[in-house]
């Protein structure tokens, strides 16, 4: 990611300042550092960046999505032991085969 803006948002009223730091984290500002109080003055600056293409997707899984997960990956499991035996009587039938 690469900033593309920086703001300093500064009030003499800490609730000016942060009606203002809450409007632009709305529209997808970052803080950047942390909130600074000198000389009567409550100032946050906030970055604003821009992730060149890449999109983060938040998925979230329940207990019992979870649980049809683990299912199917013992479903799979269990037909993988069945092809391992399969092919074990397969091999066991072609060795056991006279050759000419």
């Amino acid at each position: 990611m690469a900033t593309v803006g920086y703001k300093i948002v500064s009030h003499k009223d800490a609730q000016d300042t942060e009606d203002e730091v809450h409007a632009l984290l709305k529209e997808g500002w970052e803080l950047h550092g942390d909130l600074k109080v000198g000389n009567e003055v409550y100032s946050q600056a906030v970055i604003q960046t821009e992730s060149y293409g890449v999109s983060v997707i938040e998925q979230t899984i329940s207990i019992h999505e979870l649980d049809d997960i683990k299912d199917a990956i013992e479903d799979i499991a269990d037909s993988i032991g069945n092809i391992a035996v399969g092919l074990g009587h397969i091999g066991m039938g072609l060795s056991d085969k006279p050759t000419e």
